[in-house]
């Protein structure tokens, strides 16, 4: 009896050995096909199109409003991972599809800015949606005294470059997740 349990046993071990090594065998050539079919689609569409790097179309209807064909949940989480890199969160709404920053100061020539990020996710339909992004960038208006009734922050107008920033890091992150699911579903 004990060499029966002991056979059985040795049995089981070997062929679940066996099956495990010929699964890993085909996921590996699968893998190695895909590579390879990969990098000649990605050496063809570097020869024919150069000057776009990222596959996720992020379409640009105005200065700030954006529409990307992904569920808002991707798109929020990518926004969140660039933004948490330089900026501090202030608020992440699920529910509402909202992130904002706080104020983030910085000096250019010496003179003294501040901007805070508003992202506003729209859900147009379950694999579409609109981004509203609001660059608030304000200067100080007058050189720093301690007094603050002299002194104001005024509206300051350019805002598209830190939007094409932050749309860009996006969208290299959205390309970056949907080759990884594609990958992963095959």
């Amino acid at each position: 009896m004990i060499y029966w349990k002991t056979f059985l046993t040795v049995f089981l071990c070997s062929w679940l050995f066996a099956c495990n090594a010929k699964f890993l065998k085909m996921r590996n050539e699968a893998y190695n096909s895909y590579s390879s079919l990969n990098k000649t689609k990605t050496n063809q569409s570097d020869k024919a199109n150069s000057s776009t790097p990222h596959q996720i179309a992020l379409k640009k209807i105005d200065e700030s409003t954006y529409f990307a064909s992904l569920k808002p949940q991707h798109v929020l989480e990518a926004f969140l991972m660039v933004l948490v890199k330089n900026y501090t969160i202030n608020i992440v709404d699920h529910k509402t599809n909202l992130i904002s920053t706080e104020w983030d100061s910085y000096y250019i020539d010496h003179e003294l800015f501040r901007n805070k990020i508003t992202i506003k996710l729209t859900k147009m339909n379950p694999y579409k949606t609109k981004i509203d992004i609001i660059n608030n960038i304000e200067k100080f208006d007058k050189p720093f005294s301690y007094s603050t009734s002299e002194n104001m922050w005024i509206p300051f107008d350019k805002t598209s470059e830190e939007i094409e920033r932050i749309i860009t890091n996006v969208k290299t992150i959205l390309a970056r997740n949907k080759k990884r699911a594609s990958f992963a579903r095959n």
